[in-house]
């Protein structure tokens, strides 16, 4: 994706499966592009046509029933297609898009069959909305989680996966629930943040709010809008904003924030690619998340690791790491008043600030590393292919 967005797991995955061995195939999209370092003889792609940036226009509900056909008719077609030339020992399906595919192509070829979610957005929300609505908003998820395959493994991204899969039916012998990976090595990187300050214009005594995030709707852009101009009149020290990503509102956020107030003091900064991402949680006095599923999710983490306290809007499981008081500040999602005075306590409380940020670095320590994370979804493939060749 633009500026190396995306799911992390996907690259921590395939460095890691390559390295032990393995050659992967993959059926996707076509348009994608690999970096001259990333390529390797035993990465082959299988592109097939990507309708979804031609048909973003249409209304949603015909738009999602066209891709969720497409995914389960021609993707399907030519993914087995690949699968009878190659005969692979296991078949692995990237949530919904790929649920179908990896079903039929693991019953075709009686090889073990996985389907990966790397989190369950408002299927989270099984036992909040009624029934009716729960089934309209989720009918593409619902359906990839509930595909006959051998195993189901689900990311805790904090939208409560596992939960989501057992209220749909899935047997639980059949999931595998795997923590998030997070860049632990992190926290032992030697960073000057006063020099990463001085980089970002902003002095010792101003106060940094970071947000890092795709921007997008269910990112919380809408209500980042709000309340920076609010944050920015009420808080009695100076304080800077930066916006670190890019997405679909980057242009209408860039507008939405362009109020007199925030001039000069806040600053977007576009796709910032992965490496450069350390240095801004070590000079920021304070992250702020609002993702509407779950603020769970790796930079969180990743802020955790650095020692930078954590502001989020407390949705789904974002109590299981961001615990109020003791290792960041939640607000109810919604209130942009308890969410302001949260920050307010943070940014300008540097006793209160320094107690999270050892808070933040005590929880971050039982976090996975990328190596334990992928090692685990690994020894999965082996057992299951094991177990196949063991088969009449």
């Amino acid at each position: 994706m633009p500026g190396k967005a995306g799911v992390s797991d996907d690259a921590e995955f395939v460095r890691r499966a390559l390295a032990a061995g393995h050659e992967l195939h993959f059926v996707l999209p076509a348009g994608g592009a690999f970096d001259a370092g990333e390529r390797h003889p035993r990465l082959i792609l299988h592109p097939f046509p990507d309708i979804t940036r031609r048909t973003r226009w249409l209304p949603t509900p015909l738009r999602r029933l066209l891709w969720l056909g497409w995914y389960c008719g021609p993707v399907v077609a030519r993914a087995r297609r690949v699968a009878r030339a190659l005969r692979p020992e296991l078949v692995l399906g990237f949530s919904y898009h790929g649920a179908r595919a990896a079903a039929l192509i693991g019953r075709e070829l009686a090889i073990p069959s996985v389907v990966k979610h790397f989190g369950v957005y408002t299927a989270a929300f099984f036992d909040q909305w009624p029934r009716l609505k729960y089934r309209y908003k989720n009918w593409e998820t619902l359906y990839g989680l509930t595909r006959p395959v051998d195993r189901l493994v689900i990311l805790n991204d904090g939208s409560r996966g596992r939960e989501a899969a057992l209220a749909a039916g899935v047997p639980a012998r059949r999931i595998v629930y795997l923590l998030n990976g997070i860049h632990t090595e992190w926290g032992g990187l030697a960073i000057d943040r006063a020099a990463e300050r001085a980089r970002l214009g902003v002095a010792l005594e101003e106060r940094l709010l970071l947000f890092l995030a795709r921007l997008a709707p269910f990112k919380g852009t809408r209500q980042l809008a709000r309340i920076v101009p609010r944050l920015l009149a009420e808080c009695p020290r100076p304080l800077r904003v930066l916006v670190a990503g890019s997405g679909e509102d980057e242009a209408w956020l860039r507008r939405a924030l362009a109020a007199p107030i925030a001039t000069g003091r806040v600053r977007l900064l576009g796709a910032v690619p992965h490496a450069a991402v350390p240095p801004l949680f070590a000079a920021a006095d304070c992250f702020l998340t609002l993702n509407t599923y779950s603020n769970m999710a790796l930079p969180t983490c990743e802020a955790m690791v650095m020692g930078c306290p954590v502001v989020a809007t407390d949705v789904a499981g974002t109590g299981e790491v961001v615990q109020d008081g003791a290792n960041g500040r939640l607000a109810p999602p919604g209130d942009d008043a308890a969410l302001i005075a949260a920050l307010r306590a943070v940014l300008e409380d540097d006793a209160l600030r320094a107690r999270l940020a050892a808070g933040a670095r005590e929880t971050a320590a039982g976090f996975d590393s990328w190596d334990a994370r992928v090692g685990r979804e690994l020894d999965l493939i082996e057992q299951l292919c094991a177990e196949n060749s063991r088969r009449p």
